[in-house]
């Protein structure tokens, strides 16, 4: 069993965490204690559901007042923010899409008398699309980001921990996102005051794996935070050549994870495998209950709804610079169907399956996530394939992109597309393609399942 992190960090750690702080301007530290206290209060089922239905009523009451664009769609659903009986209200109101973010950006500002003058910008990854720019008020962000370390906490992610992130999106880098005085002050403290070691995870060829493992050896973080992909690339590189490293606990994120990369990670890194989810729009939307592994909603910053088709719609309770009320995140995903077995009266995700954009759709109408096909092999088949990637460019067609293991023979192939004949039901001709890895995308993550159809049907 991994060893549990201690429940805080050093008193250096901590004292310098609040210096960078202080001197970047980012203040999350004076709202910690606030945020805290409100989080564990009334952590009962009922305590829970009236405190978010207030919340609730407050933001649409001010979306009503300062929003054109959410006060008309409010007006035709004939949803009265004063009469909100619970979140489940919220399904009276039209979806927010992206593309409906892009068109009407100016009419989702709040305006007038009270609305926020000290904004940010937030600008999406793009990972499946052309990034998306929105803006959120200052006390917002400073508010997500105290929250953020609540969750980080309840993990077990001590505060003021050395923390390394195996990383590709250099605005969620603790100096991403910023202005370039902004990110110079904040790598010169980091710097002279290092709490943080940050690698790129594009580009992660043998001799970058071998250069971040000794990076990882010499700086000994508490908490290593990465794309999954990435760290079980690291893993089976240090595992390949017998060698071992010492973190206890790695978070990952911004991917689906699996359980055999979990289980990799843990044996070359020694780690206490966790993670969350979360979103440049929203902050972090769940975090991993160590106990028992299910995500746990962050019910202070959004209102998670899970729609037939598990597309994720998020509320967020805490920007009113622009308020995004029912807002696609363009994931897919799953709410356990009881409280989790630790007590907390909070909801909770059994899984993230992945991107909408990364659903396979079929002629007959059928629709199939992309784990349900992805490999997996060692758990599926037991074969000797390293990675798989599976790419629908058309209504016929599936291209298999298979990484051989070094043991691999052309005949072990036919067990896997033998599975994916039976999952597609003959609709899709498989097309395989033997690669020497996976490509990551541009932002470093990568993406096992893609489907490029266009939105309307065949």
């Amino acid at each position: 069993m991994p060893r549990p992190l201690p429940p805080r960090g050093t008193f250096a750690g901590r004292t310098l965490q609040w210096l960078g702080e202080r001197l970047t301007g980012r203040g999350a530290w004076r709202r910690y204690a606030p945020a805290a206290a409100r989080f564990y209060a009334h952590a009962d089922a009922a305590g829970l559901r009236a405190r978010q239905t207030q919340d609730l009523r407050d933001l649409l009451a001010w979306a009503a007042a300062r929003v054109p664009f959410h006060a008309e769609r409010l007006r035709r659903a004939d949803l009265d923010p004063a009469r909100l009986t619970g979140p489940e209200d919220l399904a009276r109101l039209a979806p927010l899409t992206r593309a409906e973010v892009r068109a009407h950006a100016e009419a989702l500002c709040a305006r007038g008398p009270g609305a926020p003058t000290r904004i940010v910008p937030i600008v999406t990854g793009g990972t499946t699309g052309e990034p998306l720019r929105l803006w959120q008020d200052r006390e917002a962000a400073r508010r997500k980001d105290a929250l953020t370390e609540v969750l980080k906490r309840r993990m077990g992610w001590p505060r003021g921990a050395r923390a390394a992130y195996l990383w590709g999106a250099a605005a969620d880098l603790p100096a991403g996102g910023l202005s370039r005085l902004r990110r110079w002050k904040d790598d010169l403290f980091e710097r002279a005051l290092p709490r943080a070691l940050l690698l790129h995870a594009g580009r992660l060829d043998e001799a970058r794996l071998d250069a971040y493992a000794t990076r990882l050896e010499r700086f000994r973080p508490a908490v290593l935070q990465a794309y999954p992909s990435a760290a079980d690339l690291l893993a089976r590189h240090l595992l390949a050549r017998g060698r071992r490293l010492h973190v206890p606990m790695v978070v990952l994120t911004a991917e689906p994870v699996f359980a055999d990369q979990r289980a990799r990670v843990h044996e070359a890194l020694g780690a206490n495998v966790l993670s969350f989810y979360g979103s440049r729009e929203m902050g972090w939307i769940a975090a991993e209950c160590p106990t028992h592994h299910r995500l746990h909603l962050n019910p202070l910053g959004v209102v998670l709804e899970v729609d037939a088709a598990g597309v994720l719609r998020a509320t967020d309770l805490l920007n009113r610079a622009m308020p995004l009320l029912r807002y696609e995140t363009g994931d897919t995903g799953r709410l356990s169907a009881g409280p989790c077995p630790c007590g907390d009266a909070r909801p909770t995700l059994d899984r993230i399956d992945g991107r909408v954009g990364d659903i396979f759709r079929l002629r007959s109408g059928r629709r199939l996530s992309s784990t349900l096909a992805d490999m997996r092999p060692a758990q599926q088949t037991g074969l000797g394939l390293l990675d798989v990637q599976l790419v629908q460019e058309d209504w016929d067609h599936l291209t298999v992109r298979y990484v051989p293991g070094p043991d691999f023979r052309p005949a072990d192939l036919g067990p896997y597309l033998a599975f994916l004949e039976r999952l597609f039901a003959g609709e899709l001709r498989l097309l395989p393609e033997a690669v020497g890895r996976i490509e990551p995308e541009p932002n470093g993550k990568v993406r096992h399942g893609i489907c490029r159809l266009p939105p309307e049907g065949p």
